[in-house]
């Protein structure tokens, strides 16, 4: 999992993207909300992922899907980018439906764009209810506040989620042993462009052979579970950053909408082409 954000992220700033004119006209149309909304409430920040812009108002949060193009998704088009919100709604709203309200037409000129109201879409956008930064799992866990309590709702509130998720079938490509293999060493060919040293190249290359060692001694292990329901549409990306306390309920915020492959019985993500 590390390997893979890593070099993901270090793609996202590297590989090819729209043309520059798309991204270009959509960071004016960025802009430009971000000066609109700020105009009109105060203080809004905008925070930039690898793939996301996020406007924070304070009662809201919208998150606008950057027109990127990289080996593990396409944003390139409008019509993807509004198709991965409502992907990430619905992800989401499994487990927080509280915090994942909509998914909201931008709207107007790219000098004078406007969150819903009528005229051509620009861009379309998720809609959340904020919460403070400081509720984060991680931020609770570092003033020592997660209590033993926190962590059995998470687990019961994750158990009966895992309980009632989708089973993808047994002759369906998710979850398949060659499939999760290709997954894995996608890794080191991205790892591998930005590591032009010969001792990293070295291990990377006992790494992707143990890699393969590995994988062919649980491959039996990977089928069956294809044929006895333990692959399904699960979270994705459940960790200390992504889950926040919502009214004193341990609440995931993110659901990983990126992959369409499932890689074991508590990770089916998406789409490979979020």
């Amino acid at each position: 999992m590390m390997f893979e954000q890593t070099s993901r992220r270090a793609l996202a700033a590297k590989t090819s993207s729209p043309p520059d004119d798309d991204t270009a006209h959509q960071r004016r149309i960025v802009d430009a909300l971000h000066a609109n909304l700020r105009a009109a409430n105060g203080s809004v920040r905008l925070v930039e992922t690898h793939i996301s812009f996020v406007l924070l108002t304070g009662p809201f949060a919208y998150k606008i899907k950057k027109a990127v193009r990289l080996p593990f998704l396409d944003f390139s088009t409008l019509a993807a980018r509004q198709a991965r919100c409502e992907d990430e709604l619905r992800l989401n709203r499994r487990l927080a439906p509280e915090l994942y309200l909509d998914v909201v037409p931008i709207t107007g000129t790219a000098d004078a764009p406007t969150i819903g109201g009528a005229g051509p879409v620009l861009e379309y956008a998720v809609r959340m209810r904020q919460f403070p930064d400081d509720s984060l799992l991680s931020e609770v866990v570092a003033r020592g506040s997660l209590t033993p309590a926190h962590v059995d709702a998470l687990a019961a509130r994750v158990a009966r989620f895992h309980a009632a998720a989708p089973v993808a079938s047994s002759d369906s490509p998710f979850g398949d042993p060659g499939a999760i293999l290709e997954l894995a060493l996608d890794n080191y060919s991205d790892i591998r462009r930005f590591a032009n040293e010969v001792p990293p190249c070295r291990k990377l290359d006992a790494l992707r052979a143990w890699t393969e060692r590995e994988h062919a001694t649980v491959r039996h292990l990977l089928e069956d579970r294809r044929h006895t329901g333990a692959v399904r549409e699960c979270h994705g990306d459940l960790h200390l950053g992504n889950i926040a306390l919502v009214n004193g309920e341990p609440t995931s915020s993110i659901a990983s909408s990126s992959a369409r492959r499932c890689a074991g019985s508590t990770r089916c993500r998406r789409s490979r082409s979020s």
